[in-house]
């Protein structure tokens, strides 16, 4: 089920590769099932020689109901007993896809998708047909040309996982929004809106940085995920989509602290520094309005993370006797610096640009260690302070 979930929507397009799937599995063993196989083929075959000029003219303006959408369904229907179950038929979990002219492609839930996998919705008919809903990072599916509604994209189910990308609708229509990032992962792109008219899907959210390391280790946190691109418009009307904001860098880590000293008169170790906050995810271009219509905002870049603290300076040794002063205490680690803020999406002409990410706040100063009573022993200093992120580009 996994390598058919995988293959996406490309099937849906060719009546060949669709046909060849469905025959394959009726067992070919005398020769009336030969003879069968052959009239099935003709069946389909004649199926897309009526639907052809629907197909070849799905970019001229007219609505499905002037230009008899409905009729030469039902004359194809008709004509094609033998074949029905390749033409008409709704997606399944085993087959997303949905029937060569019309039906619905298939959803998938946690009930039908494994953790582990990614299931990319069905594509609708070709005729007509809602496009399924992806799911774990899957993409949406297409939606018929002549009436459906296109899929959404899947939000990502595991660390660094990207988002899906919506489906696209088919002459009229909204796009399917794209999925959010997982983690790190990057959100996915929405869908375009109808060939004529309709308003592309929004992009999905990148994922948030994680800090990396544990804790008393000094490390930068990883980087956020990008915000998906919205999609664009229809060719006559619609609005762009807009894009997704991108995710928060992760916090750095904190700096492991100075050994206190275990010699008499010994110093202090010093604390390590505190690690780096992420940089925060890019925000998604908003999409274009090709016709009449509003451009896509893009999409706002994520705050960068913030820095580690600094580690504590160790403790200085006791003085043993007049001859021997106490030790000095290590110097507190300097706290991490802060991730910068993510770039803001691109708004396209006439559109909005998205807010620059906050730079991440600058990790707090490790403390000195402090100097213990006799001989010579100074109080250690305080740690310098950490540095705040840049903000992003507006």
């Amino acid at each position: 089920m996994a390598s058919t979930r995988r293959r996406g929507l490309a099937a849906a397009l060719g009546a060949s590769a669709l046909v060849g799937a469905a025959l394959v599995a009726t067992p070919a063993t005398a020769s009336d099932n030969v003879a069968a196989t052959q009239s099935k083929e003709a069946c389909v075959d004649r199926a897309m020689d009526m639907a052809r000029p629907l197909v070849k003219s799905v970019s001229k303006p007219g609505s499905a109901r002037a230009r008899g959408v409905n009729a030469t369904i039902e004359r194809i229907r008709e004509a094609s007993p033998e074949c029905a179950d390749v033409l008409f038929r709704d997606g399944t979990a085993d087959n997303p896809n949905a029937g060569i002219l019309v039906g619905d492609g298939f959803s998938y839930s946690d009930e039908t998708c494994r953790d582990e996998e990614v299931c990319h919705g069905g594509a609708g008919g070709r005729l007509k047909g809602d496009g399924g809903d992806g799911f774990n990072g899957g993409n949406g599916g297409n939606a018929g040309w002549y009436g459906g509604s296109a899929g959404n994209g899947g939000n990502a189910s595991v660390m660094g996982g990207n988002g899906g990308d919506g489906g696209r609708a088919g002459r009229f229509g909204d796009g399917g929004n794209g999925g959010n990032g997982a983690a790190g992962g990057n959100g996915g792109n929405g869908g375009s809106g109808g060939l004529l008219r309709g308003s592309g899907g929004n992009g999905g959210a990148g994922g948030n940085g994680g800090s990396i390391g544990p804790v008393g280790v000094a490390a930068s946190a990883s980087h956020a995920g990008d915000g998906g691109a919205g999609g664009r418009g229809g060719l006559l009307s619609g609005n762009g989509g807009t894009g997704g904001d991108g995710g928060n860098g992760g916090a750095g880590a904190h700096g492991a602290h100075g050994e206190h000293a275990v010699v008499v008169g010994g110093n202090g170790g010093h604390g390590e520094h505190g690690g780096q906050g992420g940089a925060g995810g890019r925000g998604g271009a908003g999409g274009i309005a090709r016709g009449s219509g509003m451009d896509g905002v893009g999409g706002n870049g994520g705050q960068g993370g913030v820095g580690g603290t600094g580690g504590n300076g160790g403790n200085g040794g006791a003085a043993g006797d007049v001859r021997t002063g106490a030790g000095y205490g290590g110097n507190g680690g300097n706290g991490g610096s802060g991730g910068n803020g993510g770039d803001a999406g691109a708004g396209r002409p006439g559109a909005v640009g998205g807010a620059g990410g906050n730079g991440g706040v600058g990790g707090a100063g490790g403390n000195g260690g402090a100097g213990n009573a006799g001989g010579a022993g100074n109080a250690g200093g305080a740690g310098n302070a950490g540095v705040g992120g840049n903000g992003g580009a507006g």
